[in-house]
């Protein structure tokens, strides 16, 4: 009996390291397990930044036995992990992504013709079984929908973010009715739906009449936890930028509005003064001016060391270099928006790996502080962000060693592998 061959279109994919990696490649090892032919459709990775390279990875994909097709991918100064060439044509096409992006697609349009093309050629060659597109929409969700619908494969639409009921969209009531519309096309069409939490899921149902929409939290899997374990002696001789003679916290990630480190900045404003004077709070992400601005309004900005976007590897050394971590859900204290209290963030997890203290920033009804729940992390410590004096006191206690770290939380009771087999794979395709 021959395999079922599945088709995953995902914008970037190993040996690229970045975080919209993870999940897609998870993906690809359960079904690669669960016996399939797996073919993953991505860009192409001439004229990626050196960094965001992890040769280690191509091991993956030989193990699980993926092919993997690349495509064209046209305004490259678009997309972050390709390299700038500088001129005025760089900063005419970056120009033409924030555009994208602001009516409502996202930054990749220069990729939508070449991977319809190759969808295309896949289906006229191939017997294919699934296509599973996951990442941000509009591109890959489109071109999935184009190719999929004409050739009556069933598809499934992994929503790693919300699109329509975005949070922190600022779109106008033009931009979210077209966006709303193709979603909703999309959706209605597709064999299955997947997203990272119940609060995404009912968000999502509220526009499309598919009743089958599963949640597919972002989960480690047991090869991801092990990946991440021996990081841990690197992590000892890595110079990113962490004086260890401080004590340091470390936040990995975007910051919005309605997500930031307000709270954060208040509740070390809470501290002893010395305890103050020796602290260091670490940003990796692309949004160190929110950053600056949240610490400056506390006078406390000289405090704030901004690294900027780093790869995945680079984050996760920060994170073992850290004294405590720091999580921000969203800065409601009680989220009346299921697309907030759904908001499940893949560090969260990251972080419990490697086992350091965590102040979760969540509100109170938040769906993250039922998963944490599960796993009994007793070095995780949620509390909505009026609650300044609990945060600030945290920070006291690791910092005075009263948070001892015996206890190793069981990240098995939340098994990827298992839930995407059942929520995924075994869909009836």
């Amino acid at each position: 009996m021959c395999a079922k061959t599945v088709v995953l279109v995902a914008r970037a994919f190993a040996p690229v390291k970045a975080i919209a990696v993870e999940r897609v490649s998870k993906i690809a090892r359960s079904f690669s397990q669960e016996g399939w032919k797996v073919i993953v459709v991505t860009i192409d990775q001439s004229d990626i930044k050196q960094e965001f390279f992890d040769d280690s990875r191509m091991e993956f994909i030989q193990r699980h036995n993926i092919e993997v097709i690349r495509t064209r991918y046209r305004l490259k100064d678009t997309f972050y992990l390709y390299k700038s060439s500088g001129s005025f044509k760089s900063y005419a096409l970056k120009a033409v992504g924030r555009v994208a992006f602001s009516l409502g697609f996202d930054n990749s349009i220069g990729w939508i013709v070449d991977l319809t093309r190759k969808l295309q050629e896949i289906t006229d060659e191939r017997k294919i079984d699934l296509i599973v597109s996951s990442g941000s929409p509009f591109v890959s969700f489109y071109a999935t929908y184009k190719v999929a619908k004409s050739k009556k494969i069933p598809y499934v639409l992994d929503f790693r973010d919300l699109w329509y009921a975005q949070p922190h969209s600022r779109r106008n009531f033009i931009q979210n009715f077209m966006i709303k519309c193709a979603e909703k096309m999309f959706m209605d069409s597709a064999a299955l739906v997947t997203t990272v939490s119940d609060g995404c899921r009912i968000k999502l149902g509220e526009n499309t009449t598919t009743k089958q929409i599963n949640v597919l939290y972002n989960l480690p899997d047991l090869e991801y936890i092990d990946e991440i374990v021996n990081l841990e002696s690197d992590a000892l001789s890595a110079d990113i930028g962490i004086d260890n003679s401080f004590f340091n916290l470390v936040y990995t990630g975007t910051l919005y509005e309605g997500r930031d480190l307000t709270s954060i900045a208040a509740a070390i404003c809470l501290l002893d003064p010395q305890l103050r004077k020796n602290l260091r709070v670490h940003y990796f992400g692309s949004r160190g001016d929110v950053a600056i601005d949240n610490f400056q309004n506390y006078n406390l900005e000289h405090l704030v060391v901004v690294h900027g976007n780093v790869p995945k590897k680079t984050a996760l050394l920060s994170l073992y270099q850290a004294d405590l971590l720091i999580s921000v859900i969203h800065n409601d204290i009680i989220s009346q928006d299921e697309s907030v209290r759904g908001i499940v963030t893949t560090k969260i997890f990251d972080y419990i790996i490697i086992n350091k203290p965590v102040i979760n920033v969540a509100p109170q009804d938040s769906e993250i502080r039922d998963l944490l729940q599960k796993i009994d992390s007793e070095l995780v410590r949620s509390c909505s962000s009026d609650e300044l004096e609990q945060i600030s006191s945290f920070i006291q206690q690791v910092a005075s060693g009263d948070i001892v770290n015996t206890y190793q939380p069981d990240m098995h009771k939340l098994d990827w592998h298992r839930a995407c087999v059942t929520k995924l794979i075994e869909g009836g395709f």
